[in-house]
């Protein structure tokens, strides 16, 4: 607006051609869930403090739609002994990823049909090419299943790879580019890098580089390109754009939807996809992974451990990671989780699983989903339903009513009720000082009293019984921390 100046500080508005009323601006509606991005940075943080790492970053996403749930890059600032967050190194970082490839390597071996995940191998320490050697620091020299070696992330996979390409190498480069692995995913956030996946007449290839590439060396991907791999995997072969924003509002007016986006229909066979999710299921239940074993559900994923490129050669830095989806027998979350310059551990399983396993325990743990109350069928219960609450309040309710009951909460003062046709079942509901209550399915006192002892403010919607709170069961709380409870 123009504006003419009459005295002193005094300004009038003139009426001109260059005149333009404000405009009120769009409001964005991400697909980042505000809890399950505070359970991922805290995990993340912790992990990098205590290995005193360089770079970290965490991505979740959602399997069947491809929304990024959370994302939290973290570096350290060597020089203040501080962690901030300085660039998106999930969309931004491509490195060597290696062993967590091996999975796309053989997805491509498979299709070809080059190899059986029954067929024998002779694990070794090393493995020469020409004037180079592979090193296997860790094997168990002997004859073992393909199955096996994978599970135990054996680098024998890129003897497997240079012995079934050897004659024309260029066949397993077009097979990692039919899954789509050279190419951008194409997110909305400006910054993503390109892939790197050389093929067989590109200068730098040499006699034996895709026995290196069956591995993770001599390729270059994001960590959020990985994770696209992997929740195709996960989503039955069907690889899926990442996304941030589902939609655009105008007010109450949606201007714009993003929806779901398909960017490969079928990265393999729905064989070799089946064949695939057995062999990550391995990796945790037998493998190198075992130590992430979850209670209550199944974890699938590879664990990955890499040098870190240096001046045209390696330096002693390792890049741990972990890739993978849960839970294993009907996939909802992928995650991955990789962190630079570990100073305590260097591999996978121990530096980025156990941040996975963090992350998985609590996104399942505090899923709707998986807390709500079974169906309540009336007219064929004999016994009345009660809410969860003190066990103490319950029995004593329960008594006056004699009510047939049966006390199988022997070690908590918080009691979950099952209804059945002949008696009421009191089960444990454990509740841990300086962690998030569960107060799902408890009624409104019950459920204020916890949260209030905790020190937390708690906001109320509705009335009746608990069925959603903010903030995820079993995540650590601070006082005054605010949490909201929708009772219906």
């Amino acid at each position: 607006m123009l504006m003419k100046k009459i005295e002193g500080s005094l300004w009038k508005p003139i009426q001109s051609d260059y005149s333009q009323e404000p405009v009120p601006g769009m409001d964005v509606y991400t697909s980042i869930d505000i809890d399950l991005q505070d359970v991922a940075e805290r995990a993340l943080l912790k992990q990098m403090k205590n290995q005193d790492a360089l770079n970290g970053c965490v991505v979740l996403m959602e399997v069947e739609t491809g929304y990024v749930k959370a994302i939290a890059n973290i570096t350290q600032d060597t020089a203040k002994g501080t962690f901030n967050e300085a660039r998106n190194l999930a969309v931004w970082q491509a490195s060597e990823p290696g062993s967590t490839f091996k999975l796309a390597s053989l997805m491509v071996a498979l299709d070809d049909g080059k190899v059986r995940i029954t067929d024998s191998v002779n694990i070794k320490y090393r493995y020469p090419y020409f004037d180079r050697v592979l090193r296997d620091d860790h094997a168990i020299p002997g004859k073992y299943t393909v199955q096996y070696a994978f599970e135990k992330s054996s680098n024998v996979i890129s003897q497997i790879i240079y012995d079934a390409y050897r004659s024309n190498p260029q066949e397993y480069v077009d097979g990692l580019k039919d899954i789509g692995l050279h190419k951008k995913l194409g997110v909305d956030i400006k910054g993503e890098t390109s892939p790197y996946i050389k093929d067989a007449n590109d200068s730098t290839f040499w006699g034996a580089s895709h026995a290196w590439m069956a591995i993770g060396y001599e390729v270059l991907l994001t960590p959020l390109q990985m994770l696209s791999l992997y929740n195709a995997v996960a989503n039955d072969g069907k690889m899926m754009k990442p996304q941030f924003v589902k939609e655009v509002r105008s007010g109450d007016e949606v201007v714009e939807v993003f929806s779901p986006i398909v960017l490969n229909e079928q990265v393999c066979s729905p064989e070799t996809n089946k064949i695939l999710k057995g062999l990550l299921e391995g990796v945790v239940e037998r493998g190198t992974a075992k130590n992430i074993r979850a209670r209550g559900f199944k974890i699938a994923g590879k664990t990955g451990t890499a040098k870190i490129a240096k001046n045209g050669g390696y330096g002693k830095k390792y890049q741990a990671s972990f890739c993978g989806y849960f839970p294993a027998d009907n996939p909802k979350y992928s995650c991955i989780v990789v962190i630079q310059g570990p100073t305590n551990q260097i591999y996978g399983s121990v530096v980025s699983g156990t941040v996975f396993k963090e992350i998985a325990d609590k996104v399942y743990a505090g899923s709707l989903e998986n807390s709500k109350e079974p169906e309540l069928v009336l007219d064929e219960m004999n016994y009345p339903y009660s809410k969860h609450g003190s066990k103490s309040e319950t029995k004593a309710v329960m008594g006056k009513m004699r009510v047939e009951m049966h006390d199988g909460a022997a070690d908590s003062d918080w009691v979950v009720t099952k209804t059945h046709l002949d008696n009421v079942v009191l089960q444990n509901r454990i509740i841990k000082k300086g962690q998030m209550p569960n107060v799902m399915g408890m009624g409104l006192q019950d459920a204020l009293y916890l949260l209030e002892s905790q020190g937390l403010t708690v906001r109320i919607n509705g009335s009746g019984i608990v069925k959603n709170q903010s903030v995820i069961p079993g995540s650590e709380i601070f006082k005054r921390q605010l949490v909201t409870i929708e009772l219906i």
